[in-house]
This record gives C-alpha cells, sequence and structure tokens, in this order.
C-alpha cells in the first residue's frame, strides 16, 4: 500500500482505494478511516523472522 491510500465515497457506499484498488465496500465513512489507520498500521509494522543463520540457511 502506498501512501497515497486515501478513503472514498461511491454509489456503493465507502471503501478505501489504493494503489492496487479499492477495499470495500464498508458501512460508514468511520469503519473506512478506522480501516486505513489499521492497514497502514500493519505496513508500519512489516514482518520479520527471527532465526540463526544455520536454521534459515539450511
Amino acid at each position: 500500500m502506498s501512501s497515497d491510500a486515501k478513503v472514498v465515497q461511491t454509489g456503493q457506499g465507502w471503501f478505501v482505494e489504493t494503489s492496487q484498488g479499492r477495499v470495500g465496500p464498508m458501512d460508514s465513512r468511520t469503519e473506512a478511516k478506522t480501516y486505513l489507520s489499521l492497514m497502514r498500521i500493519a505496513q508500519a509494522a512489516g514482518s520479520e523472522i527471527a532465526c540463526t543463520e544455520e536454521e534459515c540457511f539450511s
């Protein structure tokens, strides 16, 4: 998700629009904003693998 993600309203409801497309519809602007916030937190958290060199490369 890029930083240009935003909340948009269409005739079908509220969506989170990202460079990969739209997520939704959602029931309210508040719900869409909450979802966008959680997406940004998940992106910032990323993922990490913790292992020894032997475990990761064997």
